[in-house]
């Protein structure tokens, strides 16, 4: 099997040093990456709730549209509901799903997963094989298009979305309705996906990733080390999350100058009530606004102080204790008391 420096070479490709793009060649790792996100979806298809996972149709899509990326000519990519969407068989806009020429889709039994990034599809070859119907967000046009002319595009199998997965609306027919997300994510864009991650799915369904080593110990880490911050907290609400494996930097064209991890993140069986990821993720954007500072005066630059020091009496925190001290639970109780976050250079 050629590796990704000679097949991008073969398709007149390069890495976008500015996207992020280190290609997994390992193809052992890929494997075992696969097989936790079948048994991660298999799970989430046997017990979760509904919400993100209840299927399309179910959540009307909200917010605006980005305008999709004008066609180039016979470039086989057409417009979809986000962004472009790419197939061998016919689009149904909209849809979420690619029907080949007969009209014919996969068994709906089959669960389905989002990939972040496919690249080459080092990933998404041993996802395909396992039986899984996978829709793929991939922002890079030429990649794109080598990978529309795989025959599972045409019979289903495969759904390619040819557009940026940060400006994806969290109700849009594409994503709805998947049983795990999944990918190697592009490490400029991690954190911000994590996030947009955590909104769309309102934590609902679990994840897969290749992340920086570094990024998978803060998505872990506890209270009171240096490690833990706004990732821990968010992630650690609504996610039990564990390291999976590592991966030096030989794994990947080009090589990285740091080591990975795929980090797994799969639902807690009891969820935060009552409080969203976006008033948990702007509460946290507050309180870790310096970590030098005590917990009182980052709220103070948010909130009335007076306001602030009243919540922190009514749950019993000490306002002179360091953010990194709070567990989760503290700071989703923090934010029920305080409500919206408030204005000033905290939300900047």
């Amino acid at each position: 099997m050629k590796g990704p420096g000679r097949q991008l070479k073969g398709l007149g490709l390069a890495p976008f040093r500015h996207r992020s793009q280190n290609f997994l060649k390992d193809v052992g790792a890929a494997a075992r990456m696969a097989a936790i996100v079948m048994a991660e979806a298999r799970t989430n298809l046997s017990g979760a709730a509904g919400g993100f996972a209840e299927g399309p149709g179910k959540c009307p899509e909200t917010g605006p549209r980005e305008p999709a990326p004008a066609p180039e000519a016979g470039s086989g990519i057409r417009p979809g509901a986000a962004g472009v969407q790419v197939s061998a068989g016919r689009a149904e806009p909209g849809s979420g799903s690619v029907r080949d020429a007969a009209g014919d889709i996969p068994s709906a039994s089959a669960p389905e997963v989002l990939e972040v990034g496919p690249g080459l599809g080092a990933l998404t070859r041993p996802l395909l094989d396992l039986g899984l119907r996978v829709r793929a967000v991939e922002l890079d046009r030429g990649l794109c298009l080598q990978m529309s002319g795989w025959p599972e595009a045409a019979s289903g199998a495969l759904d390619l979305l040819c557009s940026d997965v940060l400006k994806l609306p969290a109700g849009s027919a594409f994503i709805h309705g998947v049983r795990c997300v999944c990918g190697n994510l592009p490490y400029g864009i991690t954190t911000p996906f994590l996030f947009w991650f955590l909104s769309a799915t309102g934590g609902t369904v679990p994840g897969v990733f290749m992340v920086q080593k570094e990024v998978a110990a803060r998505l872990a880490a506890g209270p009171g080390t240096g490690d833990y911050g706004r990732l821990s907290v968010a992630m650690g609400s609504w996610f039990e999350v564990r390291e999976a494996f590592t991966l030096g930097p030989g794994a990947f064209h080009p090589r990285p100058k740091v080591e990975s991890a795929v980090a797994v993140l799969s639902p807690r069986r009891e969820l935060p009530s009552l409080l969203s990821p976006e008033a948990l993720g702007r509460m946290t954007r507050i309180c870790f606004h310096s970590r030098r500072k005590t917990l009182i005066n980052n709220l103070a630059c948010a909130f009335p102080r007076g306001r602030a020091l009243a919540a922190l009496e009514a749950l019993g925190l000490d306002g002179a204790r360091r953010p990194e001290e709070l567990t989760p639970l503290d700071y989703q109780r923090l934010t029920a008391e305080l409500g919206g976050a408030g204005a000033g250079p905290a939300d900047a």
